[in-house]
């Protein structure tokens, strides 16, 4: 079975985090560990669940990161082990090496249904039909 579609992003902002630095929506998120904490732009507002807090994502460079401090109207932030420049792909769903993550994967982590996310992505994301 092939997907039926990917959804990726350039990381807009990187920057190195201590253990314990909060960050978020009431600074809820407190790193685990020293780490860094990327920025993509795509949010609540693109159709990405607002409660997708903890979902993986997948960086183009093998790291797997997942998403903290609440998804924002229009950005995510992830936190990951190593560093990651800026305009590096990250996955939030598709196949990066052996890795995935699917509609069905993100629909379980937000107790939601695949036909309702499909329905919430918004038209500002940029569509690429692949044949």
């Amino acid at each position: 079975m092939i997907p039926a579609l990917s959804l990726k992003a350039k990381v807009v902002n990187s920057k190195p985090l201590k253990k314990g630095d909060a960050v978020g929506y009431g600074a809820e998120y407190h790193a685990p560990n020293d780490g860094y904490l990327i920025t993509i732009p795509i949010g609540h507002s693109d159709g990405y669940p607002f409660n997708g807090s903890g979902m993986r994502a997948l960086v183009a460079d093998g790291q797997i990161g997942h998403i903290v401090g609440g998804v924002a109207m229009d950005q995510s932030m992830i936190f990951v082990t190593n560093p990651v420049a800026v305009g590096t792909t990250v996955t939030l769903i598709g196949r990066v090496g052996d890795q995935s993550i699917t509609m069905q994967d993100l629909a379980e982590h937000t107790q939601s249904s695949i036909v309702a996310l499909m329905n919430d992505f918004a038209p500002r994301l940029q569509r690429i039909i692949v044949s």
